[in-house]
């Protein structure tokens, strides 16, 4: 997962989470990040995941996307912290934590089988010849 904090534009301060790949960013209808910030086409970058690689960032052809202050020729890795920025529209990229486990049925096993020891030691002590 992903999370990509809006530093500038119409939605500046939210913070929004990917969890699907490919992420699209745009304008238009299919995209998972809509802003109708001046500059932002409809289809203007989209954010992959390559098992392996990591995150990359590819822009539509026409459409003008940076990294930094690098324009993006083709597809671009993506770091903790890379900023992109598409019309008016910045972002920064983030790794984002990884949910919480949940410890309930571990810790509830280990309870059950401490009270079977517990019960079986004192069915030991009980019943076993003296």
């Amino acid at each position: 997962m992903i999370r990509l904090q809006i530093i500038s534009g119409k939605m500046a301060g939210q913070s929004i989470t990917a969890r699907r790949f490919p992420f699209r960013i745009g304008r238009g209808p299919e995209s998972d990040l809509r802003s109708e910030d001046a500059g932002v086409w409809e289809q203007h970058c989209q954010i992959d995941y390559r098992p392996l690689e990591g995150f990359f960032v590819t822009t539509q052809p026409r459409a003008s996307t940076l990294l930094g202050t690098e324009p993006l020729t083709g597809p671009t890795r993506l770091v903790n912290g890379s900023e992109l920025v598409a019309g008016s529209l910045r972002l920064r990229f983030a790794l984002d934590d990884p949910p919480a486990r949940s410890f309930r049925l571990r810790n509830a096993l280990t309870w059950l089988a401490l009270l079977v020891i517990v019960v079986l030691q004192a069915w030991l002590v009980t019943y076993l010849p003296k």
